[in-house]
């Protein structure tokens, strides 16, 4: 959890957002971006008020789909 609170304070809006990919990932796998030159795909998410966009990496291993990492996208202020 204290990764978590690094990407977002408020864990149950960024549980719900990661519920959302978990189930896309689940349905269609294959859908999602492939990384080049590697056997990385992604899937974005965007930035919501309190959470970050957020890219999250994963490899297929038929049946299985394997989290590999998530990286938080930079935010900007409206004024920048």
């Amino acid at each position: 959890t204290e990764q978590c609170h690094e990407i977002s304070p408020n864990i149950k809006k960024l549980d719900a957002i990661l519920q959302g990919v978990t189930w896309a990932l689940a349905k269609r796998p294959h859908h999602f971006l492939t990384v080049p030159d590697s056997t990385l795909r992604a899937v974005k998410t965007d930035p919501t008020p309190g959470t970050p966009g957020l890219i999250i990496y994963f490899t297929i291993d038929e049946p299985r789909v394997i989290l590999e990492g998530i990286e938080m996208l930079p935010t900007f202020d409206e004024e920048d």
